[in-house]
């Protein structure tokens, strides 16, 4: 939608949760059809460490996108789980 048909855009947070695979492809599948579109996208990951450079990370790059890892690392391997939960908003 353009801006110039007077409606207001508004932004949108989607979570992905859930034990298993999937919850990165299917951001990944939402960040680029929303930036195909020309949205503003970023995303967040919770579980991945600050320190993770992840093919999707360096594809982002290359589409001009950014991903941003903020975790520690996997949470099954956390040295601090409170810290990590708190961190998340739990």
């Amino acid at each position: 939608m353009s801006e110039t048909n007077n409606v207001q855009r508004k932004g949108l947070v989607i979570v992905n949760t859930g034990d298993g695979k999937g919850k990165t492809t299917a951001a990944l599948g939402m960040l680029v059809r929303s930036w195909g579109r020309d949205m503003r996208v970023v995303m967040l990951q919770f579980i991945k460490a600050k320190t993770a450079n992840w093919g999707e990370i360096r594809a982002a790059k290359k589409m001009g996108v950014e991903i941003i890892p903020l975790g520690a690392g996997f949470t099954w391997q956390s040295k601090d789980i409170e810290k990590d939960r708190s961190f998340a908003g739990f």
